[in-house]
């Protein structure tokens, strides 16, 4: 990933922060909708395992209210984690208005799961159009993130007496891959520099 990142950054002429959002404004609007997209997905993903959850173990929770007093609260008792995990399923998909009056079946699965597939084919289509621009939404997530990173770690690069490695995790690598990088305090204020436009391109970058 570093040496893709390194290619795009001097293929487009990115030496400064100001240089990645100009080359990415006209897309904008495209990046905006993937990140929704992808919340969006995230929320159906869980409710679909939480629709899972209601429809396996609904039989158990059922039998649980049926019967004699007696025989209720012994079942009850004897389940107590699955009807706990139920009735969690259940409050999760009512708050997230996930549940057609608060009765699930089997139809919701069908349903969340087809919304989920039409929003994935359209994040699938923008990445697409975004790689023909030159734009790959990996690499940007990617310098988004670790100038995030570095950002945040301002106030303590400031407080560091000793080179201390600080550990960056590249957020865009794929899911075959997580590069992890070790940069030490004095890197990571270069490369704040850098993106800021105060300094030169750090040389670990081109590593």
């Amino acid at each position: 990933m570093t040496a893709r990142l390194s290619d795009w950054m001097t293929r487009n002429k990115i030496f400064r922060l100001a240089d990645l959002e100009r080359a990415v404004a006209a897309y904008q609007a495209d990046f905006d909708m993937i990140s929704e997209h992808r919340r969006a997905v995230k929320k159906i993903e869980t409710g679909l395992k939480y629709i899972d959850t209601v429809i396996r173990l609904k039989p158990v929770a059922d039998k649980a209210k049926s019967g004699f007093k007696l025989l209720r609260e012994g079942y009850a008792k004897e389940h107590a984690d699955e009807i706990a995990e139920y009735n969690k399923a259940v409050r999760y998909l009512k708050a997230n208005q996930m549940s057609e009056s608060g009765n699930l079946i089997q139809d919701d699965l069908a349903k969340y799961e087809a919304r989920r597939d039409a929003l994935l084919k359209e994040i699938a289509r923008t990445e697409e159009k975004l790689r023909a621009a030159d734009l790959d939404p990996e690499i940007i997530r990617t310098i988004r993130y670790q100038v995030e990173k570095v950002t945040e770690s301002e106030s303590l690069l400031n407080t560091c007496v000793k080179r201390q490695p600080v550990t960056v995790l590249n957020a865009g690598a794929s899911e075959a891959e997580t590069t992890v990088r070790m940069i030490s305090a004095r890197e990571d204020r270069a490369a704040r520099r850098f993106l800021t436009g105060s300094s030169p391109r750090p040389a670990s970058w081109d590593s």
